[in-house]
């Protein structure tokens, strides 16, 4: 057979996919796997967004769409971001696609093969694997647990300092694997530095409207941030593949929709027509209350249930729907943990390494499933960490 590009190696699936795969083979043998990997919402049924794809699939959108998206979803999403922001977005300042495409565009047109990218360490495998598929050099600035996993702005301006290189950071707030809220003044702090910097910087709060503990602080705007958002989670609707990229750089969002013509024409127009109708609502942000006031109460489940294991820790969560919890007691590094509970307990999560170096002695558990199954799930997990320990 012929040789595969040395490009090719930098193709790598998301990890939380990998483990799923042995999960599933592990289903194929005939046994039941209780499922907290993967941040699907399939515990929570919308069902605005049902009834609307039910009315619409009576009268499809099936041809060939815009590039950059339909205009009334991007209209949508425009006057979104203009009264979230303060300041006014047009259809031309958005992108329509998936919100996981649109990481790897984004840093495909900021950057070029050689400069270096800022991440988050732990952060959304995503971003790690996007910026390798660009060519990119990855410098990480560390989110520290004695900090409630917040960044140190002093430490990213010295990185940047020692790294003439960087081209663009990326900021994600709330977080992805870690259920956290960055401090505002410090999340501020790491928009001024990029816009300070002339650094391309990437917002990703995909997770914005699913904060149950507190308040989101409004922050000033800055024309260097691109923000991101899917309607994958608050929507409860991964399904759709509808996400968003907002910026005011209208040359970066042209570019950002070439990227789309080129790699996939368009996106799918029924798709987009449910999303559009459902962000037309005047009640659309309320099934995110729903999401939320559910997720809190499965927070306080899972730690009713952990409350008594010695040794393990982790941080609330206060927003999306992940635990990030430090396994260290049991002597297993994050991705052995995982592949032994899933082994001999049939519990799949997500190891903490597919995250960066900072989330070894983690794993990511998924509260989005059934609720039995996570109170089930959660209870082997916690035996498991007892008979280690």
């Amino acid at each position: 057979m012929p040789v595969l590009s040395q490009r090719s190696q930098a193709f790598q699936p998301q990890p939380m996919f990998e483990i799923l795969a042995a999960a599933q083979d592990l289903e194929a043998q005939g046994h039941p796997v209780l499922h907290l990997e993967i941040g699907d919402t399939k515990g929570f049924t919308n069902p605005h967004i049902v009834s609307t794809l039910q009315e619409l699939s009576q009268n499809p959108s099936l041809g060939y769409i815009a590039s950059g998206g339909m205009p009334e979803i991007r209209g949508a999403f425009a006057r979104q971001y203009t009264q979230e922001k303060g300041v006014t977005f047009g259809a031309d300042n958005v992108v329509v696609a998936p919100a996981n495409a649109l990481i790897s565009e984004y840093l495909g047109v900021a950057c070029d093969p050689g400069d270096a990218v800022l991440l988050p360490d732990p952060g959304f495998p995503t971003y790690f694997l996007a910026a390798r598929y660009n060519g990119l050099r990855i410098v990480t600035y560390p989110l520290d647990p004695e900090t409630g996993w917040n960044p140190d702005p002093a430490q990213v301006e010295r990185l940047i300092a020692q790294e003439p290189g960087i081209r663009a950071m990326i900021v994600n707030s709330p977080s992805n694997p870690l259920g956290t809220v960055m401090d505002p003044e410090r999340l501020d702090a790491l928009l001024d530095i990029a816009e300070r910097n002339g650094l391309h910087c990437l917002f990703d709060e995909t997770y914005k409207n699913l904060v149950f503990a507190g308040d989101l602080e409004p922050l000033p705007h800055r024309p260097s941030t691109t923000y991101l958002y899917s309607l994958s989670k608050d929507a409860a609707a991964p399904g759709l593949r509808v996400g968003c990229a907002v910026s005011q750089d209208t040359g970066l969002i042209a570019k950002l929709v070439d990227y789309s013509s080129l790699f996939f024409s368009c996106g799918p127009g029924l798709m987009q027509q449910v999303a559009a109708t459902y962000l037309s609502r005047p009640d659309a942000l309320a099934f995110a209350h729903e999401i939320r006031t559910e997720t809190s109460s499965r927070v306080a489940l899972v730690e009713k249930i952990l409350g008594d294991v010695d040794g393990l820790s982790y941080i609330r969560p206060s927003a999306t729907f992940f635990v990030f919890l430090n396994i260290s007691c049991t002597g297993l590094d994050s991705r052995a943990f995982a592949y032994e509970l899933l082994r001999e307990r049939h519990v799949c999560v997500c190891p903490g390494d597919s995250f960066g170096q900072q989330g070894e002695g983690h794993v990511r558990v998924t509260l989005t499933g059934d609720r039995q199954e996570l109170e089930e799930g959660v209870r082997r997990l916690a035996d498991f960490v007892r008979a280690r320990s």
